[in-house]
């Protein structure tokens, strides 16, 4: 019998397709709504006053564009569709606009243009509520089709739903929206790597060139590096098919912006024809003209450091005391866990992966290190983060679930690459420069380090013998 046993432990480790963390054991068939109340009791949490309607969700203090262009861009286009069906020359706006250009794209938005304008503030945070769903339920069958067992997946799931980008972002709509159409991008592409099924890559890109066609130019870089690196993870030195592929996808997004089409041409325009990209108020020049290699100043890496940890630690809305202002500083949070375990992805891969995705992660550091070509990515129209910010969270996730699979898998985590984060990050945390100190808020920084420890046991506690050896026998 205990020959038997083995046989079925042995069987369990070495076959990435049997679960073998006794949660998720319990719980197959279900994980849809699992993932779902996980994801409605922290809405519930976070938006209990305006499910209420206590409080509408429209700010006064740095968030004040959702008052004073959002809301009566909302307005106004609410009344052009009850009138004109779409919205095409309006008196309502300066002295008279075409207001057809961006006017579809956030779908969230318009489909609240449906109603009435009284009904209009109440419905804003039931909107934000629906994002943070539907960014959830995506990015967890994204990372299923990564391969991910379904713990680690609900984990990337709920960590990317309630990331800094969208909670903060979402004050703002544009950015939260922008997150469930980078969310559906990336769960295309994988449908087409992995099955040759196309519909939903071409369906995100239509909606994210729906949306801001300048959004097309930092995808567009952001899918020309982590094209070859998922299809190395699929097709390890084997290239012959690379080009073929990489051809029928550029094929199927330039199909997808095709389908825009009716909305794009007159978005560009009036791109074109702004005074922020050709005009007096254009940062083009400026931008372009910075030394390349000229590092972040002080401020900016202080923020960037203690944003990581929470979106919060500097400060909230107008109090805040980092670079910039609340939306324009780094928005990287996406979990204390992230920063704990993302490492552990490299301990388990191959020399070639290890050389891949060192070269992915070492792309992305350069623009933090480096302002010139953060503000490459932004074609030199402003100095901001935004969408970049979108981009890291994605990466530090997508390494993080990575890493949580395959030490549940194979019951390994490096205690050495684990013990080195913990001291980097407590470093970070406790030896801000003395100018910086007062601007760092103490409660959660007690918070952020309790939550850092929980983590580093959990982890260890996930690998220890016993656990282990209870999770094998309960699948066996």
């Amino acid at each position: 019998m205990s020959a038997k046993k083995n046989k079925a432990q042995k069987e369990v480790l070495q076959n990435p397709s049997i679960e073998t963390d006794f949660y998720t054991s319990k719980i197959q068939g279900k994980e849809i709504y699992i993932l779902f109340t996980a994801l409605l009791i922290g809405c519930y949490i976070v938006f209990k006053d305006f499910i209420s309607l206590k409080k509408v969700y429209l700010f006064k203090d740095i968030g004040s564009d959702s008052i004073n262009i959002y809301f009566p861009w909302l307005v106004q286009l609410t009344d052009a569709m009850k009138t004109d069906g779409v919205p095409t020359w309006s008196f309502t706006q300066g002295l008279g606009q075409n207001v057809f250009p961006l006017w579809l794209g956030d779908f969230f938005s318009n489909f609240l243009m449906l109603f009435s304008k009284d009904k209009l503030p109440y419905g804003l945070a039931f909107m934000e509520i629906t994002k943070i769903l539907l960014a959830g339920f995506i990015f967890f069958k994204y990372l299923r089709e990564l391969k991910v067992n379904n713990f680690s997946a609900y984990i990337g799931a709920f960590l990317f739903a309630f990331c800094g980008y969208i909670m903060v972002g979402g004050c703002w709509s544009i950015f939260s929206t922008e997150a469930v159409y980078a969310a559906l991008i990336l769960f295309g592409f994988e449908r087409w790597l992995n099955h040759k099924k196309w519909l939903w890559f071409v369906v995100g890109i239509t909606c994210m060139s729906f949306l801001q066609p300048f959004f097309l130019f930092m995808y567009t870089i952001f899918l020309i590096i982590y094209t070859p690196i998922r299809y190395n993870d699929l097709h390890e030195g084997n290239w012959k098919k690379f080009f073929s592929f990489l051809l029928k996808t550029a094929g199927f997004a330039l199909l997808a912006v095709a389908l825009s089409a009716y909305q794009l041409f007159p978005d560009i325009l009036q791109y074109l024809e702004s005074p922020r990209v050709g005009g007096e108020a254009s940062f083009i020049n400026k931008l372009k003209n910075q030394p390349m290699f000229t590092f972040t100043d002080d401020l900016l890496r202080f923020t960037t450091t203690f944003r990581a940890f929470g979106s919060d630690m500097l400060g909230t809305g107008s109090n805040f005391k980092g670079w910039q202002n609340y939306l324009e500083a780094p928005l990287f949070y996406c979990g204390v866990l992230c920063l704990v375990i993302f490492p552990q992805v490299f301990v388990g891969m191959s020399k070639k992966q290890k050389i891949a995705y060192g070269i992915l992660t070492g792309l992305f550091v350069l623009p933090i290190l480096f302002p010139y070509f953060r503000n490459a990515f932004w074609a030199f129209t402003g100095d901001y983060f935004r969408t970049f910010s979108l981009m890291i969270s994605l990466l530090l996730i997508i390494f993080s679930v990575k890493a949580l699979n395959q030490i549940i898998k194979t019951q390994h985590l490096n205690k050495i690459v684990l013990g080195i984060t913990v001291f980097l990050l407590l470093m970070l945390l406790y030896t801000p420069a003395a100018e910086f100190k007062p601007a760092v808020n103490q409660g959660y920084r007690i918070i952020v380090t309790l939550l850092i420890f929980t983590y580093t046991a959990l982890l260890v506690g996930l690998t220890s013998k016993s656990i282990s050896s209870r999770s094998t026998s309960k699948m066996v």
